[in-house]
């Protein structure tokens, strides 16, 4: 892995569309070293910002949310518990040379100082730069960026399918557990896709290290998955990953994604060149989202609903809070998973009825004639 020798040591705040200004800081709480990305809202008078805070020991790698104001150059910031009022509270105090020193405070009245400093990414000896996320986060998130430099990764276990070894690693932070492939794959497809995978590792373990609220803290047991290794053959590795996840708000949340390699070049498939069900089929990501919209409503909503009613034969709820499979609209952005059945289409819903999101499997017999033709190949 390459070592990071990038100098930036100024405090910049960064003017957003919504922020007034952000700092990456780091320093200690007491004599734990710690990490904050703080930003500035609009308030209700110029003069008294609100102010989002979230931070993480480097210990734990788990963040802390934290909302307050700012009067003057002094912040006041805090994690609310219940009615109680807050859980633990920052006072700080900014000077001219970007510096902000105060105490942390909890509910107990135990108080620690706190010393922190504009970030000195050259300090940052980052072991994981090869990962394509890490990068990326290197570029758009120097919070996440310098959090992934402390993630520690181990070897659990070694499973099988189809006579191809799966090594199994998870983070010693957090719980999630991700394969990476093993004996039995050429060393190119390897070296093709094994990167691809710690790059969805390491956003999947970001993800999870950052899901907590201002109203409790983060456990490291917020967020639940399930990743299942749903296809293979010498060309394709189909996967999905299921979450379930309370990172604050009235309701908790849940999804799956499901994935498509390419195991010769390494591409990753989206639905939409897998399968086309119109000559004016696109993704997001080629023409923009307003036509890629169009095509879905347009084209691919109708006829995924006409294919898998005809398959699993939709009832018409019964009242308004019953699941209705018939609506066009939760099959506009399914989530899906490739299968050796077929392919598994699971219906988009709000989340306050998440728990209408089944799997409904429509067999690759009844999708072979709306095979994207650009796609390399056939449905067995």
């Amino acid at each position: 892995m390459k070592a990071i020798f990038l100098f930036l040591l100024s405090l910049v705040p960064a003017a957003t569309a919504l922020a007034q200004s952000s700092y990456d800081l780091q320093g200690t709480i007491g004599n734990l070293p710690v990490y904050f990305h703080l930003e500035e809202y609009e308030g209700q008078t110029p003069d008294a910002p609100n102010v989002e805070a979230r931070y993480f020991y480097q210990s734990s790698l788990k963040d802390v949310v934290m909302r307050g104001t700012r009067t003057g150059n002094k912040y006041i910031l805090s994690v609310k518990e219940d009615e109680r009022g807050y859980y633990e509270k920052c006072i700080l105090t900014l000077d001219g040379a970007g510096k902000f020193t105060g105490a942390w405070v909890n509910r107990k009245g135990t108080s620690l100082p706190v010393s922190l400093k504009p970030l000195a990414l050259f300090t940052i000896n980052h072991p994981y730069m090869d990962n394509s996320y890490v990068q990326e986060l290197r570029q758009k998130d120097t919070f996440n960026y310098v959090r992934s430099s402390f993630i520690k990764l181990k070897r659990d276990s070694v499973t099988s399918y189809k006579g191809k070894s799966f090594v199994w690693i998870s983070e010693t932070h957090c719980s999630m557990s991700m394969f990476r492939l093993g004996n039995g794959f050429s060393k190119r497809t390897l070296e093709l896709i094994n990167p691809r995978l710690d790059a969805i590792h390491f956003n999947e373990i970001i993800s999870q290290l950052s899901c907590t609220s201002e109203w409790g803290y983060n456990t490291g047991t917020n967020i639940d998955y399930t990743t299942a290794i749903t296809f293979l053959n010498e060309y394709l590795l189909g996967f999905s990953i299921y979450s379930y996840y309370d990172c604050g708000g009235a309701h908790p949340d849940g999804g799956s994604q499901g994935y498509l390699l390419d195991l010769h070049s390494g591409r990753q498939y989206s639905l939409d060149e897998v399968i086309a069900f119109h000559s004016s089929v696109t993704t997001e990501a080629k023409s923009g989202f307003e036509k890629f919209s169009a095509y879905r409503e347009k084209y691919f909503a109708p006829q995924l609903l006409k294919i898998g009613n005809a398959i699993h034969r939709f009832k018409k709820p019964a009242g308004e809070d019953d699941c209705d499979y018939l609506d066009e609209n939760v099959w506009k952005y399914p989530a899906w998973h490739f299968t050796e059945a077929g392919i598994e289409f699971v219906p988009g819903f709000p989340r306050v009825i998440r728990n209408c999101e089944e799997e409904f499997l429509v067999p690759f017999s009844a999708l072979k004639a709306y095979r994207n033709p650009a796609f390399p190949y056939p449905f067995e």
